[in-house]
């Protein structure tokens, strides 16, 4: 079973990703992580809004290809990945999706907090991360929503996930 975790930047994909890939001792493949090592490119530099839909082609191209090559895995999606190309519906036809759904306080609080280089919000100040993660969100959810299953990212549990997907 492939299980794909999704959501907005700053919910945990990661983090929750690596801890159900442990559990259920399955590989772990951190979408983004991927792409930066298959360009030898940060994400930084790969993900501007000029490019954003090379990017995204990139992005497609890489889930589709360790979709296709792996029938045990854990992915964690770029926050974006489930809104282009209808990789939510490919997400869905071919595995377990798992949206971490968060607010928007926490995701602010987040990343703003993060050390990790964000490149959509990047050169923003905060409140012009809070607005933009305000409109961002509004316009993915409609995509996280079509997830197979929702999970509040400030409670995840991961045995009941576990456990919930029908592992032992």
């Amino acid at each position: 079973m492939i299980i794909y975790i999704i959501g907005f930047m700053g919910c945990g994909k990661s983090t929750v990703g690596k801890k159900i890939a442990t559990k259920i001792n399955y590989p772990f493949i951190d979408l983004d992580t991927l792409i930066e090592n298959e360009q030898n490119k940060p994400i930084a530099t790969l993900l501007d809004p000029e490019n954003e839909f090379k990017f995204r082609k990139m992005e497609k191209e890489a889930l589709h290809s360790i979709s296709d090559t792996n029938k045990n895995l854990v992915v964690s999606t770029g926050g974006g990945t489930p809104c282009f190309f209808d990789n939510i519906n490919y997400m869905n036809s071919i595995g377990q999706t798992i949206y971490l759904e968060a607010g928007i306080p926490l995701i602010f609080d987040r990343l703003k907090n993060s050390k990790t280089v964000r490149p959509l919000i990047k050169n923003k100040t905060q409140a012009e991360i809070y607005d933009y993660i305000e409109q961002l969100l509004k316009e993915r959810k409609k995509f996280y929503k079509q997830a197979k299953y929702k999970i509040d990212a400030r409670s995840v549990k991961i045995n009941q996930i576990v456990d919930f997907l029908g592992f032992q």
